[in-house]
């Protein structure tokens, strides 16, 4: 399952036909994008301007922009590079495409991965990008403001990055200020001037004021724009405006507040119905509306809001998504929660949920039903989704969704626990996989068997294979992937793969050596029928390592070579490829030919770190080492060797303790360090007696 992108978050919102022009911000703004390297970040509370002015900027014809209007449902880094990568290829196609297919894999992924590559590529791109992030305070996940920082510590020259928001993000802004390289614009600089809030009253709100009245507004909104605009439609319904003006004073919160209650008071009671009811809602579409209304002229009354001015924001060039400016949406809702019970509140988020479930919107949907209290329909619309979308690592919009409902709602869901259970086997964490498969199993025998879907028995059977071949009891493995595979439907192409690759390795361990090449070459046609590309490196690196062993170099050769060419033609290269680099490696190395092994090892572990997979260094040290070993530099060994101990620590995997313990005591026994020979064996496993 693929992220699904709406593409209305990429729309760069119309500058006001007669909105007031500001010289003096935007003249700043240009400066800092003739300044490689500059990031600019424009930082002020809700309603101060920032979205209208950077959208102003972007209208500028001769410079390339794009843009992606945030939310809170892009703190899944999956979901945030995705839109990054997109953004970039509105300008420049093919831009992070590299990138974009490393985002499928179920690998977690290092912080500085995506931004590495995304760099490479803007860097050989012929023309200037500006990406202006709006409402990035939305974004509170750490992992992607690392990800970001190490983008901006390493900008192109031809790239600049807009952050508009309404808090300071946690990037590294006193270092960028103190290399002048941040360009700021804050409360001080976006407050109207007085001649800025006498343009706005007269030139985009139509209004006939006396310099005397534009002074008090001025003065009493401090340049807040929103109060402005919200005096503005206040003071057009009435008719004794010199009253109103008079009347106006507070704080900005009271300001708002009583502006709100003066919008609401001179609206029609079907308008102020309207937007109460659709106040739920971050995005608004005429048939979206009509559902949760229970209407079907949300078309005219939204196009009826937009012409009026009503803090109506535009998503598209074809008038059908549209938004409340943000300010106003927090204040409508909050006015909804005081006058409309809360069962009406909730019958409105489960009517926009049922919309967007429709829509094959799930996450919209997700939301929705978490948001109405609908915890059982909430639990039924994720046991749908979270598979699929486990399988390509969106861990953490599945485990945000997770921990909103109560346990008890999902205790008795077969399909949820399997899902927290794959998160769990899918991260390596089989001790807390463990428990969870107990209660599945305890759910299982809680049933009877023609009540269970044949699918998820054979899914829990597979999730059973990859836990026993953790465990080393091949046997047991290899009897529920048997069976895991007899439930299975074909279309369940990467539940299958997994299992093919449990099986194999059953078969590996229990050296049966012919069916794990049969169930190995299977998994390899299966995945090729299905581009399922993970599933076919990992089944030609495991199979090319299994005739190497066998003392079969040249058809070792051939089986990965030609892999790693398919997947440097179809654009498939991945950290999983690291296995195909590495045994690559391996075949050279036992050619004896020593240039070719560094330079397939170097191609593994770069794969490898960039896929996050902590033990790279130590094989790489493990490699070198055994390279150094084969030229006769024992001093060379040793060093390289002793790093890998070094960064070798008890919790290690048992393969990776017992790759540096087998070098280490080949080395010593090279250099005659029989003490530490001794000493190392005996970390292996060996006894000696006195």
């Amino acid at each position: 399952m693929t992220v699904s992108l709406l593409s209305t978050k990429l729309h760069i919102p119309r500058p006001r036909v007669n909105g007031v022009v500001r010289p003096r911000l935007t003249t700043k703004l240009i400066s800092a994008l003739n300044r490689p390297g500059q990031l600019i970040l424009i930082s002020a509370p809700a309603g101060f301007g920032k979205t209208t002015l950077v959208a102003e900027l972007a209208a500028d014809k001769e410079r390339s922009f794009a843009w992606i209007s945030l939310g809170d449902g892009d703190n899944d880094p999956i979901r945030f590079w995705s839109y990054m990568i997109a953004a970039c290829q509105s300008i420049q196609p093919g831009v992070g495409a590299a990138a974009l297919t490393l985002l499928q894999t179920p690998q977690p992924l290092a912080d500085e991965t995506i931004p590495t590559l995304l760099i490479n590529d803007l860097v050989d791109m012929e023309k200037d990008l500006t990406l202006i992030l709006d409402d990035y305070h939305a974004i509170q996940n750490q992992s992607i403001h690392l990800a970001l920082s190490f983008l901006i510590d390493h900008l192109p020259g031809n790239f600049h990055l807009i952050l508009a928001t309404r808090v300071d993000p946690p990037l590294p802004l006193a270092r960028l200020r103190a290399r002048d390289r941040l360009t700021e614009i804050r409360v001080a600089d976006l407050r109207f001037t007085r001649e800025e809030a006498a343009s706005f009253l007269s030139q985009t709100m139509e209004l006939i004021l006396t310099e005397q009245d534009v002074d008090v507004i001025e003065t009493r909104t401090e340049g807040w724009i929103a109060s402005l605009q919200l005096a503005g439609i206040s003071m057009r319904e009435h008719a004794d405006v010199a009253g109103f003006v008079k009347a106006f004073a507070g704080s900005n919160l009271f300001v708002a507040d009583y502006l709100m209650e003066e919008v609401l008071k001179n609206q029609p009671q079907e308008v102020k119905t309207f937007l109460l009811e659709t106040s739920i809602l971050a995005r608004l579409h005429p048939s979206l509306c009509d559902s949760v209304r229970g209407a079907s002229d949300s078309r005219t009354v939204l196009r009826s809001l937009y012409q009026s001015n009503l803090f109506v924001v535009p998503l598209d060039d074809e008038g059908n998504w549209f938004r409340y400016h943000q300010l106003f949406a927090d204040l409508i809702t909050a006015h909804l929660h005081a006058s409309v019970s809360a069962d009406d509140i909730a019958l409105l988020h489960r009517r926009a949920a049922h919309w967007y479930e429709q829509a094959d919107m799930m996450s919209d949907a997700i939301s929705h039903a978490i948001s109405a209290g609908d915890h059982s329909y909430a639990v039924n619309l994720i046991e749908k989704v979270a598979l699929p979308m486990i399988l390509k690592a969106h861990f953490k919009t599945v485990e945000d969704w997770l921990a909103a409902i109560p346990p008890e709602f999902l205790k008795q869901s077969l399909p949820a626990n399997m899902a927290i259970a794959w998160m769990h086997l899918l991260r390596g964490n089989f001790e807390q996989a463990a428990p969870n498969l107990q209660r599945l199993q305890e759910l299982f025998l809680a049933r009877d068997e023609q009540e269970v879907d044949l699918t998820l028995r054979g899914e829990w059977f597979a999730l059973q294979a990859i836990l026993l071949n953790a465990q080393g009891k091949a046997v047991e493995s290899h009897d529920v992937a048997e069976k895991a595979l007899q439930l299975l439907p074909d279309d369940e192409t990467q539940v299958r793969s997994m299992t093919y690759l449990a099986l194999s390795n059953a078969y590996d361990q229990l050296l049966d050596y012919g069916r794990a090449r049969q169930v190995f070459e299977t998994m390899i046609q299966h995945a090729r029928a299905t581009s399922d590309f993970t599933s076919e490196i990992f089944g030609c690196s495991l199979l090319g390592r299994m005739v190497l062993q066998q003392g079969e170099l040249r058809a070792a050769y051939q089986i990965v070579f030609q892999a790693v060419h398919r997947m440097e033609q179809a654009g498939a290269l991945s950290p999983f490829s690291a296995t195909l680099f590495g045994e690559l490696a391996q075949i050279y190395y036992q050619w004896h030919q020593i240039q070719e092994a560094r330079e397939y090892f170097s191609r593994s572990v770069h794969w490898s770190t960039l896929g996050g997979f902590s033990d790279a260094e130590i094989y790489h040290g493990v490699f070198q080492s055994r390279l150094f070993q084969m030229e006769g530099n024992l001093k060379a060994a040793v060093a390289q060797i002793e790093r890998s101990l070094d960064l070798m620590q008890t919790a290690a995997p048992a393969l990776v303790r017992e790759e540096v313990v087998a070098q280490q005591v080949s080395i010593f026994l090279a250099v005659d360090r029989l003490a530490e020979t001794q000493t190392a064996l005996k970390t292996y496993g060996f006894v000696f007696e006195e």
